[in-house]
């Protein structure tokens, strides 16, 4: 039976909350119409965000839900 230890179960959690972080940059640049700059083939390159396939879904925009700026 394989143990599961805390280091594992964090490194689960950091793994899934970087999936969800690099989601929301695309999602955010398809929006805003702007392309991102990967690594590709040992090059740095610019791609359509929209051309971009992710193995993780998309969160959806949430228009007015963010903090409240301070005036």
């Amino acid at each position: 039976m394989k143990r599961v230890t805390k280091a594992s179960r964090q490194g689960r959690r950091a793994e899934r909350a970087l999936k969800e972080a690099v989601a929301g940059v695309v999602a955010e640049h398809r929006l805003r119409g702007l392309p991102l700059a990967v690594w590709q083939d040992g090059k740095a390159v610019w791609l359509l965000a929209n051309k971009v396939r992710l193995s993780v879904r998309e969160p959806k925009p949430t228009y007015g839900k963010g903090k409240k700026r301070a005036s």
